[in-house]
């Protein structure tokens, strides 16, 4: 099982250093962007690596024991849902009471969501499942949350 884990843990790692040389190079390639159209295209073209990344974390789990193992369940608690509709609702009340408002297209908005899905499913599946979850078996719950969010702010530098 350590064998496992230790392997685990080197694929995560690796997918997640393709993916910042590849952020970089695209990044590189887009240059300073100057509008919201510019950072809309660039983060559409990224959403391309993300979802390959997401693919493979899916692919290494399950080569490795399944995706459960690695993190994926599909199950809901009340508890989940009652929090997603209390954020849903103050999502709601929030835009209902905010008189200035940033007014986006359908497009933009759909654009939005599809970029907003790929980073979430990418960075969850990579972060709290493959790295988390393997690092948590190796050295411990705590400090595989500290090396996993050390990791994760190393990412986002």
């Amino acid at each position: 099982m350590e064998s496992i884990n230790r392997r685990v843990l080197i694929a995560g790692m690796l997918i997640m250093a393709g993916y910042m040389v590849t952020r970089a190079m695209i990044y590189h390639a887009f240059g300073p962007l100057s509008s919201f159209e510019a950072w809309s295209q660039r983060d559409t073209f990224m959403s391309a690596p993300r979802v390959l990344g997401f693919i493979l974390c899916l692919w290494i789990s399950y080569k490795n024991g399944g995706i459960q193992r690695w993190g994926w369940r599909w199950q809901t608690t009340g508890l989940g849902l009652a929090v997603l509709l209390a954020a849903m609702v103050t999502l709601l009340l929030h835009f209902i009471a905010c008189t200035r408002m940033v007014i986006l297209s359908r497009p933009q908005l759909v654009l939005g969501w599809e970029t907003t899905l790929a980073v979430a499913l990418f960075e969850e599946t990579c972060f709290r499942g493959l790295l988390f979850l393997s690092l948590e078996s190796l050295i411990g719950t705590m400090n595989g949350a500290l090396a996993s969010s050390a990791l994760f702010a190393i990412y986002h530098w």
